[in-house]
């Protein structure tokens, strides 16, 4: 089935930012796949929105599982052969983190201590990962062959965050990751953004301590929905960082290489500094090692 509306992905979409996302862009007539692993929450958001809203539950770290809703989304409401499907997808979904990484543990009978939980750069970056590789592939076959991808990262990404040592990793990476996809897909009508909120009173944080926060402390879903507004707006902007602080949006360049060896370095990836050796070597020598690290799993 085809529809001439805008089609959204939003991941993590049944509650908090999300969620908000969902009821502005409902409000404005676009049609809406929510994936969530939260089945009552998102069932009855979906329920309230009508038939413009497709809930699906699911796991961002399960790819399977996010390859088949964006299929269903496709399926439900675009058509390459129609050309009226323009995608934007948020990759939302996050989970905050409870390990303490620091602490001295003890060991096991072997002389190391146990495995620490990845699960949090799993749903963080992986799921990320996992939503936006996807969403290329969905874009492409667009008539447009374009479509706009916000991911979410955090003011953690921005600044140091000593309690928060794998959430903030995961953070930065969503971040550099944003700027790597931006300048390689400029010459596609794709563009590929982040927000970096701060605090902002979602599932991730308990009542008591959303309830003891300051209101000047406080960044309001609001001011994300002023961000994706102006990422869909603004076909322009891309690659870029934006740090949603209270009510305002902060843009956050970047840096700039400081000597010429930095220089030719981005250069040379950006192809602009021709090197007298064959590309299909550092290619065939990257793969090696990675067949390598396969086996070892």
């Amino acid at each position: 089935m085809a529809s001439s509306s805008q089609v959204t992905f939003i991941t993590g979409g049944a509650s908090g930012m999300g969620l908000a996302v969902v009821e502005d862009l409902a409000a404005k007539g676009w049609n809406i796949t929510i994936f969530d692993f939260d089945h009552e929450a998102g069932g009855k958001v979906a329920e309230k929105l009508g038939q413009q809203v497709l809930f699906i539950k699911g796991n961002v770290t399960k790819y399977e599982e996010l390859g088949a809703a964006f299929a269903e989304t496709w399926k439900k409401w675009g058509s390459i052969d129609f050309g009226l499907l323009s995608k934007q997808v948020f990759a939302n979904a996050g989970i905050g983190e409870h390990i303490k990484f620091y602490e001295q543990k003890e060991e096991l009978p072997e002389g190391f201590p146990a495995k620490p939980s990845t699960l949090t750069l799993e749903v963080n970056l992986l799921g990320v990962v996992y939503t936006a590789y996807l969403a290329l592939h969905f874009f492409r076959k667009n008539a447009s062959k374009g479509g706009t991808l916000v991911m979410t990262s955090s003011a953690s990404a921005l600044y140091p965050s000593p309690g928060l040592a794998l959430y903030s990793s995961a953070k930065h990476a969503v971040v550099g990751l944003t700027r790597s996809m931006g300048a390689a897909l400029k010459a596609e009508p794709i563009t590929v953004n982040s927000i970096c909120p701060g605090l902002v009173p979602t599932g991730l944080l308990p009542q008591s301590f959303s309830a003891a926060l300051k209101a000047e402390m406080v960044t309001p879903t609001s001011t994300v929905v002023k961000a994706i507004n102006t990422f869909l707006e603004d076909r322009t902007v891309t690659g870029q960082a934006v740090e949603c602080s209270g009510p305002d949006l902060i843009y956050r360049p970047s840096f700039e290489p400081e000597n010429e060896a930095a220089r030719l370095m981005l250069a040379f990836a950006d192809g602009k500094v021709p090197l007298n050796f064959d590309m299909a070597d550092m290619q065939s020598h990257a793969k090696a090692k990675q067949e390598v690290y396969e086996q070892m799993r």
